[in-house]
C-alpha cells in the first residue's frame, strides 16, 4: 500500500511523470569551449576543450601553474586560457561553459563589480568583445566531465597536455 501526502498549495517537488533533459543543440558555425580548473596544494591545474556544432573535439589542452589561488581565480585564468585558445584557432562565434556560477555571473555583470576579481572579469569581458559573437554561460559538473579530466589529470602528473584533432 503506497500512502501519499498531497499538500495542493504547493506544486510536487518530484514530478508524476520523469523528464528527460538534454543539453542545448548549438548554432550552425558555433564553437563550444569547456574550460574547468583545480586547485590543490597551492598548484592550479587547467583543462580547456574545443568543440564544434556538432559535438566534435577541435583542440584542447591542460596545464598546471604554481600558484596560490582560491577556486574563483582558477576558473577565471581557466576561462582567460579558454580566450587564448579561441584566439589561436581564429574563431568567431564562440559559447564558453563553466561550472563555476561565480564567475559567469561576474562576467555578465560586465564591469559592475568593484572587487580585484570583478576587474580581471571586467578585463576578460572586454576580450570577449573582440570575437564576433562570444557568450559565458553555466554548464552543470556532468557537461563539464572532458574538461574536468583534463585539469585533474595534469595537475596530479604536474605536465602539460595538448591535442588537436584533425577530420575532414
Amino acid at each position: 500500500m503506497i500512502l501519499r501526502l498531497h499538500n495542493f498549495n504547493h506544486k510536487p517537488i518530484i514530478p508524476l511523470h520523469p523528464v528527460c533533459k538534454n543539453s542545448k543543440k548549438q548554432n550552425l558555425g558555433w564553437v563550444k569551449i569547456n574550460v574547468d580548473a583545480t586547485v590543490s596544494n597551492g598548484r592550479m591545474g587547467f583543462g580547456v576543450i574545443a568543440r564544434d556544432d556538432e559535438g566534435f573535439v577541435v583542440d584542447g589542452y591542460g596545464g598546471s601553474k604554481e600558484s596560490t589561488l582560491n577556486s574563483e581565480w582558477a576558473e577565471l585564468l581557466a576561462l582567460e586560457e579558454g580566450v587564448q585558445l579561441a584566439r589561436k584557432l581564429k574563431l568567431q562565434r564562440l559559447v564558453f561553459e563553466s561550472d563555476n556560477a561565480s564567475i559567469v555571473n561576474k562576467i555578465g555583470r560586465n564591469g559592475q563589480d568593484i572587487t580585484i576579481l570583478g576587474q580581471r572579469a571586467y578585463d576578460t569581458c572586454m576580450q570577449l568583445k573582440t570575437f564576433e559573437a562570444a557568450d559565458v554561460t553555466w554548464a552543470p559538473r556532468s557537461c563539464n566531465k572532458i574538461a574536468d579530466f583534463i585539469c585533474n589529470f595534469v595537475l596530479n602528473n604536474n605536465c602539460s597536455w595538448d591535442f588537436d584533432v584533425n577530420y575532414p
